[in-house]
């Protein structure tokens, strides 16, 4: 009999811990989806305490296109992309990280919230 590891048998500040060091595009796009208590610890704010927009825009429209994809949503905008990572952030997000040309209502967003 095969001895298998169950991941989601994780404690939840473990995974939390192990998602904080994984890229935002897997933080939104892969982990959520792996079982419920990933999905759980993928919403627990010390997750998103970096929120690195500059990283998802690199990913252009590959990004783009698996966000769209994976949400079944029709429109994708980068407000209301910024909208969800300062939701998910709960308020707790210590640093954010934007790309050379960002919007000033996105950045007022950031700095309001």
């Amino acid at each position: 009999m095969e001895n298998k590891s169950k991941w989601e048998l994780l404690d939840m500040d473990c995974l939390v811990s192990i998602f904080e060091k994984v890229g935002m595009d897997d933080l939104l796009l892969s982990l959520p989806f792996v079982c419920k208590s990933w999905y759980r610890a993928s919403l627990q704010p010390y997750c998103w305490k970096v929120l690195d927009i500059q990283h998802l825009q690199s990913m252009g429209i590959l990004f783009t296109n698996r966000f769209v994809s994976t949400y079944r949503i029709k429109w994708f905008s980068s407000m209301g992309l910024v909208k969800l990572l300062v939701k998910l952030g709960h308020g707790s997000s210590v640093k954010v990280i934007l790309p050379d040309e960002f919007a000033y209502e996105e950045l007022v967003y950031i700095s309001d919230k």
